[in-house]
């Protein structure tokens, strides 16, 4: 039995070495919301380091097996969905020191899988819906800062790429951060002001563990936020909603192996969802067993 103290730099950082990023990880939510059934998902992602810049790093990410309700998308639109939105994947992209996005690294390649998908799809039978999304699907292609805003649009990847490695003021080994979370199909991402704290001993698994806890710090109202405005004046009541994640970090690697989140938001006296995420490593050899789950 290790444990010990968590060491920090100078300034009170936790450190990350981006050439050890390389996670294999089974992901599940369950999406519940007013009046509506709930909703349950289950994907892998394959996140693994390429190389380092000058202050920031490329990652390959891949993503596999996605599930809705414990089966493989059957209807005809969520199929295409699911193609049009696998495409982007493998995914390259350059992160910051606090894993913000800054560039996809292989644009052209995307182009190219989606232009091949494109034409392979309209050989079968395409309703005017169909050949709606595929239109859409192809700007967003076609538009590197769209691909990044995807990014931010899917919850695993926003909860993973969050500042953990940065300065917590000491004694109390906390800050303050705002994060941004997209529950919200189609509308921006959430804002929230949250309090992230590590705490300084290993647990007994010898991991880190990083805690975050916050309540909505968005400018939009309610009403703004559920009928997806991108700016919004401000006016009318605001949301009403917190989250709250615990994060397990390598002691080795100081890379995430687990993530436990629970997000809650209320829009209107009628409109409330509350969202679980969960994510663990897996070796790779265990996805398929993750996939019978």
């Amino acid at each position: 039995m290790q444990n010990g103290r968590v060491k920090l730099d100078n300034e009170n950082r936790l450190s990350l070495n981006f050439n050890r990023f390389n996670r294999y990880y089974g992901v599940t939510l369950e999406i519940e919301q007013e009046n509506k059934e709930t909703q349950f998902l289950s994907f892998e992602f394959k996140i693994a380091y390429v190389e380092t810049r000058y202050k920031s790093a490329i990652l390959n990410i891949e993503r596999f097996n996605l599930r809705i309700n414990h089966q493989e998308p059957i209807y005809t639109m969520d199929e295409l969905a699911h193609k049009c939105g696998n495409i982007i994947y493998p995914l390259q992209i350059s992160i910051d020191e606090q894993l913000q996005t800054l560039s996809i690294e292989n644009h052209k390649d995307i182009i190219n899988r989606w232009q091949i998908l494109r034409e392979k799809t309209e050989q079968d039978e395409m309703t005017d819906t169909m050949r709606w999304y595929l239109d859409e699907t192809e700007s967003n292609i076609m538009n590197a800062n769209e691909i990044i805003r995807n990014i931010r649009q899917d919850l695993f990847l926003s909860t993973l790429f969050v500042p953990l490695y940065t300065s917590y003021v000491p004694i109390h080994n906390t800050t303050e951060t705002n994060v941004e979370v997209p529950l919200v199909p189609s509308s921006e991402p959430i804002r929230f002001l949250t309090k992230q704290k590590i705490l300084r001993e290993y647990t007994t698994y010898n991991t880190i563990t990083i805690t975050q806890k916050g309540r909505i710090n968005d400018e939009r109202s309610a009403y703004e936020i559920a009928t997806r405005s991108i700016i919004g004046m401000g006016d009318g009541e605001k949301a009403i909603g917190n989250m709250e994640v615990t994060y397990q970090l390598n002691r080795e690697t100081r890379i995430i192996d687990s993530i436990i989140a629970n997000y809650n938001i209320q829009l209107s006296h009628n409109e409330s969802r509350a969202i679980s995420l969960e994510a663990f490593h897996l070796e790779e050899k265990e996805s398929v067993i993750f996939n019978k789950l």
